[in-house]
């Protein structure tokens, strides 16, 4: 994890997120999700508490559900593995992101403003 706010090419948003997401790794031939905790995000990606970690490299795709009154539709992001950490808790994943489906006509910014930076 970066943590000198200076080599950080996005600025950390949210450092304690905890905001519960669906991951699926993209590589495996089986549809299987997995749960995990996001625990720190920015506009260019995020870190995922989970104990599931696929390969850095690898293509994910992350399903969102928002607990906001009237915004029930799923977001989907894919997203890339840039790095793990399997040997120090919280175990989990570095996510950049890639692109999103399920914003209607609601543009990127403004939605990751009302799910996260009011947490």
């Amino acid at each position: 994890m970066i943590d000198d706010p200076e080599k950080r090419k996005y600025p950390r948003v949210s450092p304690g997120v905890n905001f519960g997401v669906m991951v699926q790794h993209v590589d495996k031939k089986d549809r299987e999700y997995y749960e995990g905790i996001i625990k720190d995000v920015s506009l260019g990606g995020m870190f995922i508490d989970t104990d599931h970690l696929p390969p850095k490299g690898s293509m994910v795709v992350i399903q969102f559900r928002s607990n906001k009154e009237g915004d029930e539709r799923p977001v989907i992001a894919k997203g890339l593995v840039c790095w793990t950490q399997k040997w120090k808790r919280p175990h989990g994943m570095g996510i950049d992101f890639i692109e999103f489906e399920g914003l209607g006509n609601t543009p990127f910014e403004e939605w990751f403003k009302k799910h996260f930076q009011s947490q």
